[in-house]
């Protein structure tokens, strides 16, 4: 290198030392420095800023907590104060419906029963009929309660089926007059066959389905198929029972009678039905007095 180029870039070299200002603004990575620097800055107020509103809200909700406490504690003894005040109109509701119940049919009924379906010794001591509609969910209930029974009793009691489809239920006739079909075809034992299998899955009962049942029984599906077709013939199968079930004056499902007595709705417990098999056992002809048992959904009323 000539002198006078080394003479050169050493002044310039001592004004760059000496001049910081255009140091910064030339070189480059000075320049972001500053810059990043200044980014520092903003973001420092920014915190600053964040955490003030922050000890504000800090502030105002402790403030709102202690109003709470003092305010909770009134809220709770008014929401007291009303679940009381709906527990008192909850019982004089109910005391109101009790009133309003119709006396207890005390008429001893005399059932046909020698042509329809049971379960049990044909001579037992103790005969309970159902008035039964396989579209109603109760009836269906009531089935775990018979086998309880006819288990527990197996030489005392015996479970009639009177058939009693209620007008609100569409599918009800059909699959009466299939079991009923069961029955003519297959003797009693057919009919319980048939109507265990609606039984244990009660919300299948279309006509193919109630096929289905009746194939797997071996029934005359001939006989069944041009039954099922013709409401005339569905009409005429279950018109004994429904006559029966006017009779004894059945308005809903399922109506039982045990010994042709009917028990209160509200008194289908077994607590109830153990009772009146003892009285009956022991010569009483009628209950001494209401037995007391959880209450049960009194029954499907028919229509109109």
């Amino acid at each position: 290198m000539k002198r006078g180029s080394q003479a050169v870039l050493l002044l310039s070299l001592v004004g760059w030392f000496l001049n910081p200002t255009v140091r910064a603004e030339d070189d480059p990575i000075k320049v972001e420095l500053a810059a990043i620097r200044q980014q520092q800055e903003e973001l420092k107020a920014e915190v600053a800023a964040l955490r003030a509103d922050i000890a504000a809200i800090k502030q105002m909700l402790e403030g709102q907590s202690s109003a709470t406490n003092t305010a909770g504690t009134a809220t709770l003894a008014d929401l007291d104060k009303q679940i009381k005040a709906l527990a008192a109109d909850v019982k004089a509701l109910r005391s109101g419906r009790d009133q309003q119940q119709p006396p207890p049919d005390t008429t001893i009924y005399d059932i046909a029963v020698a042509n329809a379906p049971y379960r049990g010794p044909a001579e037992a001591p103790v005969t309970i009929v159902s008035f039964f509609d396989f579209q109603c969910p109760f009836c269906i209930r009531e089935n775990a309660t018979f086998k309880q029974l006819l288990e527990k009793y197996p030489n005392d009691v015996r479970v009639v089926i009177k058939h009693f489809p209620l007008p609100m239920h569409a599918k009800a006739k059909p699959v009466h007059a299939a079991s009923i079909l069961a029955q003519k075809q297959l003797g009693n034992d057919g009919f319980w066959k048939f109507y265990d299998l609606v039984v244990a899955n009660p919300k299948a009962i279309e006509i193919a389905d109630l096929r289905k049942h009746a194939e797997s029984l071996g029934m005359d599906l001939a006989e069944f198929d041009a039954t099922l077709a013709d409401t005339q013939k569905i009409d005429l199968l279950v018109a004994e029972d429904l006559n029966e079930g006017k009779k004894c004056k059945v308005t809903g499902t399922p109506t039982i009678m045990i010994n042709g007595l009917k028990i209160p709705p509200r008194a289908r417990n077994m607590e109830y039905y153990e009772a009146r098999i003892k009285e009956i056992k022991e010569g009483k002809k009628a209950p001494t007095a209401a037995q007391p048992g959880a209450e049960k959904p009194a029954e499907e009323k028919a229509a109109g």
